[in-house]
């Protein structure tokens, strides 16, 4: 399988050497409106080719699945020409900007026949994978209550993208919130089979954000603080609380931000009428914890001994079945699961205004 890149930001080029680990997967080109920036990136990455024009990219005969890695008001344009190109698609999360786009690229994906996913590679962590299937078993039995606590503080810290005022801050151009959010919602819609709202309620934690100085690019962030030229207002919420019901009835709260001083990480606490489980860590779940109902304590559920594999490389592997054959059952987010999670999205993002609503 052979990967076009759509984005030359630094999304694309810490999913590249994931990507190309899995046997049979290579990337042979990126592109980026800015060519420098495309040149840049294959230059660091090894890859062959950078071209300034994503027509370019869907026209090369050797690209057989395109990767959209870049902010998601751009997603619906570069995935509806990489669909009209025949290609197997890979889009960077969140998938669309309103459920009706999602939909849209739904349809139109189904009409042209190509495998299509969504970036959430976290589905593969260990955690997540061994909490579905002990689902899936029944070892909780019946789910009666699932609490979930994803809290981070990307956006106070200098050497972390959110910290300042890029489509992350901007509400028109997608937000920070439901790139954050989306994660934790497909993980309770992965390991549970779905979810409905009940309701939601979010506000804006860090109402500015530091402008980036002219000059610095936002990709050097990794390496530590940028040079600042003032602050921007932020119209994109940062944190909510979620209620909702799980497919067997069970309850959901779930509370998520990223603007939030001594984050806790994130914890998950699942009671059964039958067990409990426990998911943990601090940027994801590394660690899951279980019990049955007459055991003294909590236990790990995970086999120590087997070692984590770069979740974009299991991804890549996984879509690279799909490929080959269409009967494959992955574990990634489809168009579908997208577009499922759009609805959710946008009820919790997209309510009514409220008067206190600064944007």
């Amino acid at each position: 399988m052979r990967i076009g890149v759509i984005g030359a930001g630094y999304i694309a080029e810490a999913a590249i050497p994931g990507l190309r680990g899995a046997t049979d997967v290579s990337v042979v080109a990126v592109s980026a409106r800015q060519k420098p920036r495309a040149e840049a990136l294959a230059a660091r990455l090894g890859v062959e080719r950078a071209v300034d024009d994503h027509h370019a990219l869907l026209a090369m005969d050797d690209v057989d699945l395109v990767y959209v890695a870049t902010p998601p008001a751009s997603h619906f344009e570069f995935v509806s020409d990489a669909l009209a190109a025949g290609k197997h698609v890979l889009c960077e999360k969140q998938f669309a900007m309103s459920a009706a786009e999602a939909g849209d690229l739904l349809a139109r994906a189904t009409s042209a026949g190509v495998v299509h996913a969504i970036t959430h590679p976290s589905r593969y962590l260990r955690p997540y994978t061994v909490a579905r299937a002990l689902v899936a078993d029944g070892f909780l039995g019946r789910a009666v209550l699932a609490r979930v606590d994803a809290f981070a503080n990307y956006a106070l810290r200098p050497t972390m993208p959110p910290y300042y005022a890029t489509w992350s801050s901007r509400r028109a151009e997608g937000g920070g919130l439901r790139d954050y959010l989306c994660h934790h919602l497909d993980h309770v819609r992965f390991i549970f089979g779905g979810l409905d709202l009940i309701a939601a309620r979010t506000l804006i934690a860090k109402p500015a954000n530091a402008v980036v100085a002219p000059g610095h690019d936002i990709r050097q962030v990794w390496a530590g603080a940028l040079p600042t030229a003032g602050t921007e207002p932020a119209d994109a919420y940062d944190t909510a609380i979620v209620q909702g019901i799980l497919p067997d009835g069970g309850l959901l709260s779930l509370a998520s931000g990223w603007s939030l001083n001594h984050p806790g990480g994130v914890d998950w606490q699942i009671y059964g009428q039958d067990a409990m489980l426990r998911l943990h860590g601090m940027a994801f779940s590394d660690k899951l914890d279980g019990a049955k109902s007459g055991d003294q304590a909590l236990r790990s559920m995970l086999d120590s001994s087997a070692p984590q594999t770069n979740p974009y490389t299991l991804l890549a592997a996984d879509l690279r079945e799909s490929i080959a054959d269409r009967s494959h059952a992955p574990t990634y987010a489809t168009f579908q699961d997208g577009f499922e999670l759009q609805k959710i999205l946008d009820q919790i993002v997209e309510p009514a205004p409220r008067s206190d609503d600064p944007g």
